[in-house]
């Protein structure tokens, strides 16, 4: 799975979290007043603005520890989307751990804790996912803006770079990582998340490692000249020779070139491949 944005990871957005959802859980409350926290929090005793404050410290410092040990764990631990959603539910968890703590304690505990906890949790999850999506998903954009056009600015200052003679490649992070001639890829191989990228450079067959995904190459390979020939590879067919069958029914693309090459080609890919020579 991809890894999470780079601006993710980043202490301004760290500083965003920890600022802007704190202010959000304030001002929404005091506002709206959801899930009848009003009686909850006001104790008969009109403590309700003070406790909303005491509440939203809670969840400033919660967060604020969080996001200290996220930013310091941040390249020791490889966050996919998936890793860093877990990360931010335990956050929220957390907090509302906290908040049902002190609501408990100034109920004098006269509530069971664990009842005060299953309401906080539920009401402090509803309330936060509406800044973190708005945080996270205003983020990758960004993000994204930014690759794009930095990709733009790199594409127009390379003079080498020709969109009808050359390949660019690009790594999980959309980070541009090889430039080569179309012509002189010969075929690309998956090796767990990675790909292994195989061209001729000085007469002779040269490889690249590239930590990126088949399915997240294929269009732009397509539109290469790259086609599937395999569930682990892509094949340049301007390079194929010829296609031959094993002993053992093994079909093979043999491709021109300086050295002999050899690459799989599966039943479910044969007849598009034929296709296209």
């Amino acid at each position: 799975m991809d890894q999470i944005s780079a601006k993710l990871k980043s202490f301004s957005t760290q500083v965003l979290y920890f600022l802007v959802a704190p202010c959000f859980v304030f001002f929404f409350t005091i506002v709206y007043k959801p899930f009848d926290l009003s009686g909850v929090l006001d104790m008969g005793r009109d403590l309700f603005p003070f406790n909303v404050t005491i509440l939203t410290c809670i969840v400033l410092t919660s967060l604020f520890i969080s996001r200290l040990i996220f930013y310091l764990v941040r390249d020791k631990i490889k966050f996919n989307y998936f890793r860093y959603t877990i990360w931010c539910l335990i956050e929220i968890v957390c907090a509302a751990l906290f908040v049902a703590l002190f609501v408990w304690l100034m109920l004098r505990r006269s509530v069971p804790y664990f009842e005060i906890m299953k309401e906080s949790v539920q009401d402090t999850f509803l309330i936060l996912i509406i800044p973190y999506l708005i945080i996270t998903l205003s983020v990758i954009i960004m993000d994204k803006r930014e690759i794009i056009r930095e990709l733009e600015m790199n594409a127009l200052k390379d003079p080498q770079y020709d969109p009808a003679t050359h390949i660019r490649f690009f790594d999980s992070n959309n980070n541009q990582k090889l430039l080569l001639t179309t012509s002189s890829v010969l075929y690309i191989g998956a090796e767990e998340n990675y790909l292994r990228i195989y061209y001729e450079s000085d007469g002779k067959v040269s490889s690249y490692l590239l930590r990126n995904a088949m399915k997240n190459i294929e269009e732009h390979c397509l539109s290469n000249g790259l086609v599937r020939c395999h569930r682990s590879y892509f094949v340049n067919a301007a390079r194929i020779r010829i296609l031959k069958k094993d002993k053992d029914g093994i079909i093979y693309a043999e491709l021109e070139s300086t050295s002999p090459v050899k690459v799989p080609v599966s039943k479910r890919y044969y007849e598009a491949l034929t296709m296209k020579l």
